[in-house]
């Protein structure tokens, strides 16, 4: 088993930037880092990435896929991975527009979390980054039935997750539970 190494980093400045990533090993074997945070629910599995990640994985050829918000094109790299040695490489999304220099801001006003979310905080922490949005609204459906969403996601704006560049707000689609009583 080999260790891959990378780092995701902007095409142009050179900055380490957060995506999204899908890692598949010769065997067609999902692989994330350990303490990684993963994509809850169906579709294609992805992990958080804050800009690097080290993952075991056996050799051959190995299948990279990594996306950052809409602004990026999508890379996909395939390495070969060497038996036992470490293999770091470097990963250059290409931005293809510049949003906000245009006065438009990507967001997403409907994201939800539910009750299979491991680590919530983080994941909020990191969706805005991964996505590049510059407007997150949170929607907490059943907040009842949710106990971290209860006591930890008041409605209105977040300012633990938010930044200068990347406002949070936490909202709730449904006020009233499935049942009563």
């Amino acid at each position: 088993v080999g260790n891959l190494i990378a780092t995701i980093r902007d095409a142009v400045s050179g900055a380490v930037i957060e995506a999204k990533v899908h890692v598949v090993s010769a065997g067609g074997q999902d692989i994330s880092p350990s303490n990684s945070i993963s994509k809850v629910g169906p579709g294609e599995p992805f992990f958080y990435c804050p800009g690097q990640f080290s993952v075991n994985v056996p050799r051959g050829s190995t299948d990279i896929v990594v996306e950052r918000g809409t602004e990026y094109r999508p890379l996909r790299k395939v390495v070969s991975m060497p038996a036992k040695e470490t293999l770091e490489v470097e990963l250059l999304l290409e931005r293809w527009v510049d949003l906000p220099s245009r006065h438009w801001y990507p967001g997403n006003t409907h994201i939800h979390y539910n009750e299979t979310e491991g680590r919530p905080d983080e994941r909020l922490r990191l969706d805005p980054q991964v996505h590049d949005l510059s407007v997150t609204a949170i929607s907490i459906l059943q907040r009842g039935q949710i106990p971290y969403a209860s006591n930890s996601y008041p409605v209105g704006f977040m300012t633990d997750f938010s930044t200068d560049h990347r406002q949070v707000i936490c909202g709730e689609e449904t006020r009233h539970n499935a049942h009563h009583g």
